[in-house]
């Protein structure tokens, strides 16, 4: 692989590739740069379509004219699908922004062009002719083909001859101002988002930049940008040194994500033999999901499975009501108590709606008379250390803990059971009078 500093020491044929879309975008027209002082040093026939953007003040009837306002002006930057310059010639390749109206080509579908428009259609802004690649799941392309095939061997190839036109109009806002772009219907290829080029074969060098400005942030990244081309002399890492580039992608592919936590963890509770994460004070069996979870806890879906669960409910009104309850349903359980035909104690309107907080599961193996059992055993649990003045959200979970634990004393380690915990609790102190 070959480290440098800036884009200009990479080859001007180059696939360049970002982690972000930002400066993915900002690359383009960079690389429409590049293009043009290659093509002016050796000859290559080249024509450039501007964009037209245009502006009108919100609101008015009046004629859209030239955009000069620099804050839509930057909109339409940020927000248009086309660049301001399109760059043309023979052997160009692009993809489409649009789906054509009768399907001749679709969105992001590659298009090679063959004939180099004239500027007369460019400045009318007539429908150009452009090769569209067969739909096949993958593409190998090069950002610019040298040895450009002619219209038949393309179209035996399974390419179809198209033409590509400006979409209709796309209007976007800021501050006082409405604009517009008008812009052939295109891209160009030589710059993208690392993501955008999974499944593609590139055949010509990869240019990547790994900076403290934009570098990967996920594993998947790193997969795709090294997998891209077919030598990894090919490869071009652009930013600081070697040492800090190969720092940056190992910690990509080195440090857990959002989910790393929770999967292994679930794999060490809910295994028989787990050899995930497990604090060496956590209790066996329990999964508190609401604490691994990388969202909100509101977040965390239900199960659908009909195999049976204890569960504990408590009221989002009053956080010092409870409901323990059997199901074999669970997420179909909790709408029902929701909607005032679950059980007397969650019918009254004034406590609704409840949130799950606990449930105990793992009992496929279980009958309902087995589920009752483990259920009237939670609620005695509850029931008793109210009198002793002990009550809340903690407390109901751990007198579930200790009836999970009763259970699984005397059952074979394949049939224990499980807790998950939904709720994500702050410290307080639970003891209430």
């Amino acid at each position: 692989a070959n480290f440098v500093t800036n884009f200009e020491q990479v080859p001007p044929n180059s696939q360049r590739m970002y982690a972000k879309k930002r400066p993915a975008y900002d690359s383009s027209d960079a690389y429409v740069s590049s293009c043009i002082r290659r093509f002016q040093d050796d000859g290559t026939h080249f024509v450039v379509s501007k964009s037209k953007d245009l502006q009108q003040v919100a609101g008015s009837n009046a004629d859209l004219v030239p955009a000069t306002d620099h804050q839509i002006i930057r909109e339409l930057n940020s927000r248009s699908r086309e660049p301001q310059r399109l760059l043309f010639w023979r052997g160009a390749m692009f993809e489409s922004t649009v789906n054509h109206p009768k399907g001749a080509y679709s969105q992001s579908q590659v298009l090679l062009m063959v004939n180099v428009p004239s500027e007369a259609q460019l400045r009318g802004m007539t429908p150009i002719e452009l090769m569209a690649a067969p739909i096949n799941g993958t593409t190998s392309y090069s950002p610019v083909m040298e040895d450009v095939p002619t219209v038949e061997e393309l179209e035996r190839q399974g390419w179809t001859k198209v033409m590509v036109t400006v979409p209709q109009d796309r209007y976007h806002s800021r501050a006082n101002f409405i604009g517009v772009r008008r812009q052939y219907s295109l891209r160009h290829i030589g710059s993208s988002t690392i993501n955008k080029q999974m499944g593609n074969t590139i055949t010509t060098p990869c240019a990547i930049e790994i900076s403290d400005q934009c570098s990967p942030f996920e594993k998947a990244q790193v997969v795709v940008m090294l997998s891209r081309g077919k030598h990894v002399r090919d490869i071009y890492f652009v930013g600081g040194t070697p040492d800090d580039i190969v720092d940056k992608i190992w910690s990509v592919i080195t440090v857990g994500n959002q989910w790393s936590r929770v999967t292994k963890t679930i794999l060490d509770n809910l295994c028989i033999e787990g050899d995930g994460i497990r604090e060496e004070n956590s209790d066996q069996n329990v999964l508190d999901l609401a604490e691994l979870h990388p969202y909100v806890a509101a977040d965390i879906p239900l199960p659908h499975a009909k195999t049976g669960y204890v569960y504990l409910l408590v009221s989002t009104v009053d956080l010092d009501r409870c409901y323990v309850g059997t199901t074999r349903e669970l997420a179909k359980r909790l709408n029902r108590h929701n909607s005032g035909y679950g059980a007397e104690e969650t019918a009254p309107i004034q406590y609704r709606p409840w949130f799950v907080a606990c449930y105990l599961t793992n009992m496929a193996h279980l009958d309902a008379s087995s589920r009752m059992s483990l259920e009237r055993s939670w609620q005695n649990y509850n029931r008793m250390e109210s009198q002793q003045g002990r009550t809340g959200i903690d407390v109901w979970i751990n007198n579930g803990k200790a009836v999970m634990r009763e259970h699984n004393n005397r059952a074979n380690e394949e049939d224990h059971i499980r807790m998950i915990i939904s709720v994500r609790r702050r410290p307080t102190n639970t003891n209430h009078s």
